[in-house]
């Protein structure tokens, strides 16, 4: 019997929109609250076999979407063989000799990790590209020192060939511990889901003798580089503040040379003292009246908070506007915009990112925050994103490494 599992609904594994548009699809009485589309859709999932498997394929890939935090590493020299289904499957079960597929309606939950299935996905031209995994294990949920409650926590690791990159992904949750036959939460038992996510990445780059960079410091940096060229890439100067910011080129520059001259300063800072310039004027340009429009009408994303180290001022700088606000059209963003372009490097930025599907919620954005780690980097998704949204933020990470 077709049952979908507690935590799944619980957990906003499976939201209403998503659970309204299959009961749309198959023509099942549809409401707008969760227990009642639940049950239509156990209903339908129970009338036949053929039903069962239908909405096993369907809701399967929606439990992988969603708000979610992910972790990611680079991989290296991988094996050429790695691209063949044979070798993948014999890899596999050397790493989980119990392994048979299974889904996540239908395992038989333990205290122990399990791999639940694994998954080869292919391009349009036959060629392997992703070797997907989902994991999962029996957990306690609640507040240290009380008894808890059990639930399932399933983790899903997705290998990019083509890419070099390995991501890890699950519920952002403080509330988890290991778990024991008691049911009572200890202290040093809790779950650390970051950490529980990268190991399992760890264990699938051991499965496949993949290569990664190990030098704590390279990885930050690489990781900082990169959140940097994000930053770039989507907190460009829109076309109409460039437009009046050429309009007075002129002026400033003859203001600064001038200035130079009658104070006989070093014309070896003219270069910088027209850069400050340009920078004072497209914030007050910027910032000028209600035109958040502006740098939200061009771009797939926008900048809504940064932080970064200036190592040359030896200072920290953390700046954000409301989550809907772009941050360029905030003072705090051009106080910063200096340090941060000369370091080339940021430790944490939220990006804004608009839908790529609309289906389910229509043109609200979503709230992407990336960080990185010693030896990881990692974002996490705050509102609900679908599989497309969520292909798209990691190319975006993907092709700026």
């Amino acid at each position: 019997m077709f049952e979908i599992p507690h935590y799944m609904n619980k957990d906003e594994y499976l939201q209403v929109p998503v659970l309204k548009t299959f009961c749309m699809e198959h023509k099942l009485r549809t409401t707008n609250t969760k227990p009642e589309l639940i049950k239509s859709i156990k209903t339908f999932a129970n009338e036949s076999e053929l039903n069962e498997k239908e909405t096993i394929k369907w809701l399967s890939p929606k439990i992988k979407e969603g708000s979610k935090e992910f972790c990611y590493k680079k991989i290296y020299n991988i094996n050429p063989t790695l691209y063949s289904e044979t070798v993948i499957e014999r890899y596999v079960k050397e790493k989980y000799p119990y392994y048979r597929e299974r889904t996540l309606f239908s395992f038989n939950y333990e205290k122990e990790t399990k791999c639940v299935n694994y998954k080869v996905l292919k391009n349009g031209k036959n060629e392997l590209e992703i070797i997907s995994f989902t994991f999962a294990k029996k957990v306690l949920e609640g507040e240290f020192g009380s008894d808890g409650n059990i639930s399932i926590y399933p983790v899903f690791i997705d290998v990019y060939l083509k890419e070099g990159f390995i991501v890890g992904r699950g519920k952002a949750k403080s509330t988890l511990y290991e778990y024991n036959e008691d049911r009572f939460l200890y202290k040093d038992n809790r779950i650390c889901t970051q950490n529980y996510i990268v190991a399992l990445i760890d264990e699938i780059i051991s499965c496949f003798k993949l290569s990664t960079e190990t030098n704590v410091n390279v990885i930050k940096s690489d990781n900082e580089k990169m959140l940097y060229k994000l930053f770039d890439k989507y907190s460009f100067t829109p076309q109409p503040i460039e437009e009046c910011i050429k309009e007075v080129e002129n002026l400033n520059t003859q203001y600064c040379r001038e200035l130079f001259k009658r104070l006989g300063l070093s014309i070896l800072n003219l270069k910088g003292a027209l850069s400050d310039l340009r920078i004072f004027t497209e914030k007050y340009v910027s910032i000028n009246g209600d035109n958040e429009y502006i740098f939200k009408e061009d771009r797939n994303a926008y900048l809504v908070k940064m932080t970064s180290d200036d190592v040359q001022e030896t200072t920290h700088i953390d700046t954000s506007s409301s989550w809907e606000k772009p941050l360029q059209c905030t003072e705090a963003f051009f106080d910063s915009k200096k340090p941060i372009i000369n370091s080339k490097k940021c430790q944490n930025i939220n990006l804004c990112f608009k839908r790529k599907n609309r289906i389910y919620f229509g043109n609200n954005p979503f709230i992407v925050k990336f960080t990185t780690k010693s030896q990881y980097g990692t974002f996490k998704i705050t509102h609900y994103a679908e599989e497309v949204d969520i292909q798209y933020v990691l190319q975006t990470i993907f092709e700026n490494y």
